[in-house]
Formats: structure tokens, sequence, C-alpha cells
């Protein structure tokens, strides 16, 4: 019997569908403006396809901007209450993710689970 050539259908690896590896990791946003953001880990050489935002600390009123590295760009901010979260971001290539935060006197800490 012949083993297939490839581990994944054509379907499944275009339609981002395939994960084969994970990350973790917390960012502490203590920023408040998003032009000098606190930037996660880059996923550059191994962008993740789908991410996941969960709060760790902070305060439920605040807000968290975000803006995705996609394709060696960031794009438009994207702002949340932190009681928003847990937030999944998927069927993008995403580089990096930069945070900002509306509170001036703690940080906000949260978890990205990212799949790649």
């Amino acid at each position: 019997m012949t083993k297939p050539l490839h581990k994944y259908t054509v379907a499944e690896a275009s339609n981002l569908q395939v994960y084969e590896d994970y990350k973790s990791a917390n960012v502490t946003i203590n920023e408040t403006d998003i032009a000098s953001p606190d930037e996660s880990v880059d996923w550059s050489g191994n962008p993740a396809k789908e991410v996941t935002i969960t709060k760790v600390s902070g305060d439920d009123a605040n807000t968290v901007s975000i803006k995705l590295k996609i394709s060696g760009s960031y794009g438009d901010t994207i702002t949340f209450l932190l009681s928003d979260f847990p937030v999944t971001i998927d069927r993008l290539l995403i580089d990096q993710m930069a945070f900002a935060t509306s509170d001036t006197g703690t940080d906000e800490v949260v978890s990205l689970l990212s799949f790649h």
C-alpha cells in the first residue's frame, strides 16, 4: 500500500483548517497610545491562523485596542471592552498583534493562545 504524498488535503490546507503547532503567551498592556503599542510575540516566520485572547487581569470597564499585523503591516484598530473577552480571531494569517489600553493607572494582562 502506498503512503499519501501530502499530510492534509489541499482544501484543508488552503482553508486554514489545519493547525500544526500552538503557542501560549501573556501580554501585559500598559501603553495607552496604539501608535506605540505593547506587541505580542512575532509569529512572522509561522503566522497564526487562529488566536484566542482571554483576560487574565484588569478592570472590565477599560477598553483594549488591538491591531493585527498581516503580511508585514498593521491594519485598523479594533477596540473591545475588557469584559468582552474571551475573543477568537480566525481565518487570517496573523504575523503579530499590537495592544493599547484606556487605563493609565493599572496594567491589563491578556493571554494569547495561537494556533499555527
